[in-house]
């Protein structure tokens, strides 16, 4: 690697960008788990506030530990990378990481992220970046792949040539639910 980038640091979660506000909104749902995951891992899983605005989150920051995170849609909405780059160093980051809300290392991760990055980095000051990599096939998206095929044979998960009158249930986007089967 070519080192380490300084602490504080900022993290932009940054999806592709949407025409349509319920689609860009996804992008806060990830921001309040990434939190809560950051949380949990520091804390050994009990916990204690994951909210960036809890208390836990202010000490992590106090202490100079935990990270300035804000979003960004790569285009087609707001805010931008720039802008959302520049709110993490005005809030007192030092480096800054874009980690990309994409599945597979194509164009956008490899050349357009790396190239907003840089021009942001550019309008503020000269920070240090990195561009986290794609997400890609790790066992974990591929145990939601799963969840989310057997959700949708039993006609809860997406849209079907059945049409709605046979589903059964409605699985939530983004976890949660509980319950399984029609009953």
């Amino acid at each position: 690697g070519a080192g380490a980038l300084p602490r504080p640091h900022g993290v932009v979660l940054v999806d592709h960008g949407s025409k349509r506000a319920q689609a860009n909104a996804r992008i806060l749902d990830l921001k309040r788990n990434y939190l809560g995951a950051l949380a949990g891992l520091e804390d050994g899983g009990g916990g204690g506030g994951g909210g960036e605005g809890g208390l836990w989150g202010a000490l992590q920051r106090l202490a100079g530990k935990g990270p300035i995170v804000e979003v960004a849609h790569m285009e087609l909405a707001d805010p931008s990378i720039e802008e959302a780059f520049g709110r993490c160093v005005r809030r007192g980051a030092r480096s800054v990481v874009v980690a990309p809300f994409f599945l597979a290392p194509g164009r956008h991760v490899t050349q357009d992220l790396p190239e907003l990055a840089r021009e942001a980095s550019e309008r503020h000051g000269g920070a240090p970046w990195a561009v986290a990599e794609a997400i890609g096939p790790d066992p974990m998206v591929a145990q939601i792949m799963a969840e989310r095929v057997e959700a949708a044979l039993e006609g809860g998960g997406g849209a079907s040539s059945l049409g709605p009158a046979v589903r059964r249930r409605r699985t939530p986007p983004f976890g949660g639910g509980g319950a399984s089967g029609a009953g």
